[in-house]
């Protein structure tokens, strides 16, 4: 470009030269084709929520406050038995529930939760829901209803099968069985008590032996992994209060 067009240029006022007309539409030449396909500029890096290696490595980054253990395989390991120990809490309080309903007297369905069923050419056993309605009725008795009538012999012998307390079947009619339910005396609440203690103490073996089994799985030693002991040991501990919180409950619901 010589001399006069970009004096021309800076002073935005264009000329012509030799009969023709400068465009007034110069711009200042981009160079941005010639990067074109030649990568982004180191820069230009994936912002948070969009895709791309540095959004996923972050998202799922735990705060360090939020965990156990700085090592991922033992903070693995911490979660999983932490999980494995809440369900022995959870199932260990779903029975004590049922207990304790029994011993202060309510009728609830969920008292004939054990009662599995085995049909005529059953593939497996079914719960009594399954093969019939079970309804409540002057709230201490349980009426079956059954959904087929030839199934009548094989829900009689699942519910003495069950070994439930005081619970007998009296057939009404062809699909309809009546079980009354006594109120507990101080003997079958004191029975009901003894069951929830011996369930309670099952579930402290099986929440220790969680314990033991990551221990002995990772070999650890005290003097060399003293910090994963304790903390798995401090997981136990809790875990062990929760279950004599629940037993403690009972006994103060059945009187003791």
């Amino acid at each position: 470009m010589s001399l006069f067009l970009r004096r021309a240029l800076i002073r935005g006022q264009p000329r012509a030269t030799h009969g023709s007309i400068i465009p007034v539409v110069f711009k200042s030449r981009s160079y941005a084709s010639k990067h074109k396909g030649k990568g982004k500029q180191p820069s230009e890096e994936p912002r948070t929520g969009q895709k791309g290696s540095h959004a996923n490595a972050t998202s799922n980054l735990v705060p360090a406050s939020q965990r156990a253990f700085l090592d991922e395989g033992v903070q693995a390991e911490y979660d999983k038995t932490s999980s494995k120990m809440s369900s022995s809490i959870d199932w260990l309080r779903k029975e004590v529930a049922g207990i304790t309903a029994r011993g202060i007297g309510h009728v609830t369905p969920a008292l004939l939760d054990p009662v599995r069923v085995v049909v005529a050419d059953g593939p497996k056993e079914l719960r009594l829901e399954e093969v019939a309605t079970v309804g409540i009725r002057e709230g201490t008795n349980f009426i079956i209803t059954l959904f087929e009538d030839e199934n009548m012999k094989y829900v009689e012998k699942a519910i003495y099968a069950a070994k439930l307390p005081n619970i007998v079947p009296q057939k009404v009619d062809g699909r309809t069985i009546k079980i009354m339910v006594p109120r507990p005396t101080m003997e079958a609440r004191s029975a009901l008590l003894n069951t929830a203690s011996k369930i309670a103490e099952d579930t402290r073996v099986q929440i220790r032996k969680t314990r033991d089994v990551v221990a002995r799985k990772n070999s650890w030693k005290p003097r060399t992994h003293s910090e994963e002991i304790d903390r798995f040991q401090k997981l136990c501990d809790n875990r062990i209060k929760e279950v004599d919180q629940i037993l403690n409950k009972a006994k103060q619901e059945l009187g003791k």
